[in-house]
């Protein structure tokens, strides 16, 4: 006896519509399969530990550090983790909170605490936006893989070092650049009591002005994050100071560097990625916002797209702290 054809459709609807949410139940939260089991994944993690230490990219958003964890993310022995505090910290308390702010060492956010933890042991319980490459995570691979964790909080440096000692590059772009950059996102709200803690804020009372505009706001934050993030890493061995612009004028080289830094495994075909990722012949529209890029065009494209008037702003604010880079001379 034949099966009606809308019978057996129904049946391969309802058999994929089980398998979906088995899928779905099953790696409810991370895509990696065994990080779904609680103690389980830490059991595991413990047996089959990472033994290789850590690799932090950190910036202040929107200075590259997207285009930088990407191509650090090429290299076969990289297990990449993807803004694992900010992006759990977004989805616990919605995609509107603060991106970067600072706290005091004594009261560490829990959703902060719980990520890192399981961030710099290696336990891949991170959704798809922070796990953007499952297969880095096969267990097997555990014994020789580093864990590469890009961040966009500078905020977090001094807490990592003390409770992690990972080795740190310290992403620096400049500040109009930046400033413009969050210009175009509409992130132009209140910049420092949502930003900076008590003591901070007395600290610089004397040159924050809440009549100023988004511009000279935000020059003046990037300067405090600044020297507060130099004066933290300057006697720590394992950090280095890279800046954005010096990458997109020689990537391969810049790039080179940054993978023996970090223990990264460099091999034949990685310097073709690099360039493509850099070549403005690749790139397809909306590209720029995210890992493609005119790597050259990219370095003095403020100067182009922000009123002169706006840039003195932010200038006059950035340099009335004497930050160590980005000097007068680079405006």
């Amino acid at each position: 006896m034949s099966v009606p054809i809308y019978s057996v459709s129904t049946s391969l609807k309802k058999s994929s519509s089980v398998k979906s949410w088995i899928r779905d139940s099953f790696l409810k939260r991370s895509p990696v399969w065994w990080a779904n089991f609680g103690g389980a994944s830490l059991a595991l993690a413990h047996i089959i530990p990472i033994r290789s230490r850590p690799c932090v990219v950190i910036s202040l958003p929107r200075s590259g550090s997207s285009w930088v964890g990407s191509v650090l993310s090429f290299a076969k022995n990289s297990a990449y983790l993807r803004e694992p505090l900010t992006q759990t910290y977004l989805k616990t308390f919605g995609t509107d909170s603060r991106s970067f702010f600072e706290f005091e060492s004594d009261k560490i956010p829990t959703v902060y605490k719980e990520s890192s933890d399981n961030a710099f042991k290696g336990i891949p319980v991170f959704s798809e936006n922070t796990i953007t490459q499952p297969l880095q995570w096969i267990l097997r691979q555990r014994f020789r893989i580093r864990v590469l964790i890009k961040e966009v909080n500078p905020f977090l440096i001094e807490w990592f070092i003390r409770d992690y000692s990972p080795k740190i590059i310290y992403l620096l772009r400049h500040p109009a650049a930046v400033a413009g950059s969050f210009y175009k996102k509409g992130w132009i709200g209140e910049q420092f009591q949502s930003r900076l803690s008590e003591k901070t804020l007395k600290e610089y009372s004397v040159f924050i002005d809440y009549s100023k505009t988004f511009w000279s706001d935000f020059g003046l934050l990037q300067a405090i994050v600044l020297n507060s993030s130099l004066e933290i890493i300057q006697d720590y061995k394992d950090s280095m100071v890279v800046r954005y612009e010096d990458i997109c004028i020689n990537p391969v080289d810049e790039f080179r560097q940054l993978f023996d830094y970090c223990g990264l495994e460099w091999e034949n075909g990685l310097q073709e990625k690099i360039l493509n990722m850099s070549n403005p012949m690749k790139i397809q529209p909306g590209d720029s916002e995210g890992n493609v890029r005119n790597s050259l065009e990219m370095i003095d494209k403020w100067r182009s797209d922000i009123p002169r008037d706006n840039i003195e702003e932010i200038k006059t604010a950035y340099l009335s702290q004497n930050p160590a880079e980005y000097k007068i001379n680079e405006w």
